[in-house]
């Protein structure tokens, strides 16, 4: 064999885990499919196998295949050992959903047999497109991208005790305010954000209150979440009958 075909082979730095162990089938080590089950993206874990022992400068996180190739020298590559990061790489992972079509995240999701992204794209696939673009800025993980979602298509919610101890405590103060808004909500004909929008800042103006004493506890109630995209977007997506009947059902359970 001509020695000028032959390739030029060279030793990354060992891999230790976070605790500073070398990682080993016994110790730490989780396989690709593992990652692929926990809802981790491919290109998420190739991104943090590139910056295992190489970096490519200028303190960059994000790098993708085609571009770590065409920038790879083994004059780069780290001597010490190299350090896996679980962290690191669910933030790597939200990265890269966040950049993600929509589209390619649905088709994830059911390639691991999510069958809640399956129950929601029958019965809505535009909707559902549309709440994962909404949304996909906040999960590091693909069951994460499901939960974030979830109130735009479930029939009911539960609201966790912490965030009725800290938005709905005073519940005869949060009724009177949340009966005033079902019946603001009835008689807005056009259901867009900046309708939604205008109609409940007048309200506030007019009862003298800030604004995030009526939207937080409406956020809430309507997502079970305190952290959501824009309240008025999220409302729009959500549609006038499903909003009305979140707050129908929270005065219904919470009767004076």
């Amino acid at each position: 064999l001509n020695p000028s075909f032959l390739p030029s082979f060279a030793h990354l730095p060992l891999i230790h885990s976070e605790d500073g162990t070398k990682l080993s089938k016994r110790h730490g080590a989780t396989s690709v499919l593992e990652f692929k089950k926990m809802g981790y993206l491919p290109q998420a874990l190739l991104n943090t196998l590139f910056l295992l022992g190489w970096s490519p400068g200028g303190d960059r996180e994000i790098i993708d295949f085609y571009e770590a190739c065409r920038l790879f020298s083994i004059e780069h590559v780290n001597k010490n050992a190299a350090q896996f990061s679980y962290e690191k790489t669910a933030w790597l992972n939200g990265q890269y959903i966040k950049k993600t079509p929509a589209k390619d995240l649905v088709a994830a999701c059911l390639e691991l047999d999510m069958e809640k992204i399956r129950d929601y794209r029958s019965k809505d696939s535009e909707k559902l497109m549309k709440a994962i673009e909404m949304t996909k800025s906040r999960p590091r993980l693909l069951p994460d991208l499901v939960k974030c979602i979830s109130f735009f298509f479930e029939p009911h919610i539960d609201i966790s005790h912490p965030l009725q101890e800290k938005y709905l405590s005073d519940k005869a103060a949060v009724m009177e305010k949340m009966a005033e808004v079902k019946d603001e909500l009835r008689n807005i004909s056009v259901f867009h954000a900046g309708p939604l929008e205008e109609s409940l800042r007048k309200s506030c103006r007019d009862k003298g209150i800030q604004t995030k004493e009526l939207l937080m506890p409406l956020r809430v109630i309507l997502t079970g979440q305190d952290v959501t995209p824009g309240i008025f977007e999220v409302m729009e997506l959500m549609g006038k009958e499903l909003c009305l009947k979140r707050l129908i059902d929270f005065l219904n359970q919470n009767p004076e």
